[in-house]
């Protein structure tokens, strides 16, 4: 499904929060176009924390059908999930602690960029070869 390898362990989870405090902390950034402080990291930490715990959640059971054989709207709903978390992210840094608002056209772009991701990743599931699927 996944170029990346499976996190197992705490390490793994981690790192990838991490990154993903990283990823956030460089989307507001961009967004705030002035200064970042330790509000805005202790948010992409909180945020990148709760999608980690989510994922962990999400496969607690590894043996679920819904993990062995995903189905194929289980990729394009994971994705929307992600970027709602994502954008919400940078929407409450904006509003809570920089106080910008929270104009049409700024939502106009990020549901484009949203909706480009979406087909992006739904049109590299179609285009996978899918292998037969096998019971458990």
């Amino acid at each position: 499904m996944s170029l990346l390898p499976k996190p197992r362990g705490f390490r793994d989870y981690s790192l990838s929060a991490l990154a993903m405090t990283g990823l956030l902390l460089f989307l507001f950034w961009v967004e705030a176009s002035g200064e970042i402080g330790w509000a805005d990291a202790a948010l992409a930490l909180s945020a990148s924390a709760l999608l980690v715990l989510a994922i962990i959640l999400a496969r607690r059971n590894e043996k679920a059908a819904w993990i062995a054989r995903p189905p194929q709207w289980i990729i394009p709903l994971g994705t929307l999930g992600a970027l709602i978390l994502t954008f919400g992210a940078i929407y409450a840094d904006q509003y809570l602690l920089h106080r910008k608002d929270i104009t049409a056209d700024r939502l106009q772009l990020h549901l484009i960029i949203a909706l480009v991701i979406i087909s992006v990743s739904s049109v590299r599931l179609l285009k996978r070869k899918v292998a037969p699927r096998q019971p458990l």
